[in-house]
C-alpha cells in the first residue's frame, strides 16, 4: 500500500524539520555532570570545596590533588574508566593581566614584565579577540619565554599583520571567497629557502632543533581552534574590523586629490552599529535555530565585502577590503582596488582616471554596506 503523495511530502518535510531543529545529542561525559551524582547540592559543596581550597596550578601538589579529586569522581560514579597522566611542565602563568617572567638564579635575576591590555574601542575591549590572548600564554621555543614575548622582540609590534598572497594556501579562502583566514609562523629569512636543501634534514639540524617551534606554533594554533570549535558564538569582533577599516578611510582621505570617501566613511559608521547590535543580541538569543542563523550572519559578513567582479584587471582577486597590492603580490593593501586606482591616476593624470578611483570608493562602500546588513540579518 503507497501513501498518498500529500502524505508522503509532508512525511519528508517533518522529518527535514526534525533534523534541522533537533539540536545534536550531548556526549555522555556532558549528561554525567547533570545527574544526581555530580549536581546535587551535597556533590557540589563538596567538589567546590575540594577544589577551590588552595590553587592548583599546573606542577603543583595541589594540581596533583585535584586531579585525584576528579579522577576518584569519575571512578565512583561512572562506567567511563578514567586515568591520570602525568607529565613534566615548564610554564609561565598569567598574573593578573600582565606576565611576569624571572630568571631562576637570584644573583642575576631579570624581570620581565609586559601588559596584555588591548585598546579599547568604545566600552568594547579588544580582550575578546581570539589570538592576541593565547599567544600571551603559550610557552616559546625559549621555555623562559613566551610566544607574545618572542613576537614583540623580533617584531617590535603588537599587531597581526595582514595578510598578503604570494601564492600562499591561505590566499585562495581571503582573497578569492571572503573565509577569515590567519598564517601563524615563527619566521625570519634563511638561506636555503627554495633551494635543494631547504628539506626536513636541514630542519631537524638546524631550523628547529628538538621541534620545539613547531610544538609552540601548534599549541596556539590548538588553542584557536578548540576557542573556535566550542564558542557558542563564532568569535568576530566587527566593531574593531570597523575601527581599523576607519584608519584606512582616513588615510586614503588625506591623499586629497579631490577624492570624496563619504560614502566609504559612512558605510563604515554603518558596519560599527551593526556591529554593536549583533554583539547586545548575542546575550539574549535562545534556541538553536536562533543561534545558528545569527552564527550565519556574522560569518556571511565577511564574504560580503567580496564582489563577483573581483578587482579592475586581477578578478580572481575578489576582497574589496584586503587584498595584495597591483605592484607587490606578496604585501596587502587596505581596499585595494581604490590603491590601483590612485596610482594609475597618478599615473596617466586624466580627469577619467580620477572619476575611476571614486568608482572603486563607491564599489567598496558598498560592499561594506551589505556586510552591515548581513549583520542586521536584512540581507541572507
Amino acid at each position: 500500500m503507497s501513501l498518498p503523495k500529500t502524505a508522503l511530502v509532508f512525511l519528508i518535510a517533518a522529518f527535514s524539520y526534525f533534523l534541522i531543529s533537533s539540536p545534536p545529542k550531548p556526549h555522555y561525559y556532558h549528561t554525567l555532570f547533570l545527574s544526581s551524582s555530580f549536581s546535587d547540592n551535597t556533590s557540589i559543596a563538596l567538589n567546590l570545596r575540594t577544589l577551590t581550597r588552595r590553587p592548583h596550578i599546573a606542577g603543583s601538589l595541589a594540581n596533583a590533588e585535584a586531579a585525584a579529586h576528579v579522577l576518584s569522581a569519575f571512578t565512583s560514579s561512572s562506567s567511563i574508566k578514567p586515568h591520570v597522566v602525568t607529565y613534566k611542565v615548564s610554564l609561565t602563568y598569567p598574573v593578573h593581566r600582565s606576565l611576569s617572567l624571572t630568571t631562576p638564579k637570584e644573583s642575576s635575576s631579570k624581570s620581565i614584565s609586559f601588559s596584555l591590555e588591548q585598546e579599547r574601542i568604545g566600552d568594547n575591549p579588544y580582550a575578546e579577540e581570539v589570538t592576541p590572548t593565547f599567544h600571551g600564554y603559550a610557552k616559546s621555543d625559549n621555555t623562559t619565554q613566551t610566544v607574545y614575548e618572542s613576537w614583540i622582540e623580533s617584531s617590535n609590534s603588537g599587531e597581526i599583520g595582514r595578510l598578503g598572497s604570494g601564492a600562499s594556501d591561505y590566499a585562495s579562502f581571503v582573497q578569492h571567497v571572503g573565509v577569515p583566514a590567519v598564517d601563524m609562523v615563527f619566521g625570519g629569512g634563511y638561506p636555503v629557502y627554495h633551494s635543494m636543501y631547504d628539506d626536513f634534514t636541514w630542519m631537524e639540524k638546524f631550523g628547529d632543533p628538538m621541534f620545539q617551534r613547531h610544538v609552540a606554533i601548534a599549541s596556539v594554533l590548538g588553542l584557536v581552534a578548540l576557542r573556535l570549535a566550542d564558542d557558542e558564538f563564532l568569535p568576530f569582533n566587527y566593531i574593531s574590523y570597523a575601527s581599523e577599516l576607519k584608519k584606512s578611510a582616513e588615510d586614503l582621505e588625506k591623499l586629497g586629490h579631490g577624492i570624496d570617501v563619504s560614502p566609504l566613511i559612512k558605510s563604515i559608521q554603518d558596519l560599527s552599529t551593526s556591529a554593536q547590535g549583533i554583539n547586545i543580541k548575542k546575550e539574549r538569543v535562545k534556541g538553536a535555530l536562533r543561534v545558528r542563523e545569527l552564527n550565519d550572519r556574522l560569518m556571511m559578513a565577511e564574504r560580503a565585502l567580496t564582489d563577483r567582479d573581483g578587482l579592475s584587471e586581477r578578478t580572481w582577486y575578489k576582497h574589496l577590503v584586503y587584498g595584495p597590492s597591483k605592484y607587490d603580490d606578496y604585501g596587502s593593501k587596505s581596499f585595494p582596488g581604490v590603491d590601483d586606482a590612485i596610482d594609475n591616476a597618478k599615473r596617466v593624470k586624466t580627469k577619467a582616471s580620477w572619476e575611476h578611483v571614486q568608482h572603486e570608493i563607491w564599489r567598496v562602500s558598498r560592499a561594506i554596506r551589505h556586510a552591515s546588513l548581513f549583520l542586521k540579518g536584512e540581507l541572507r
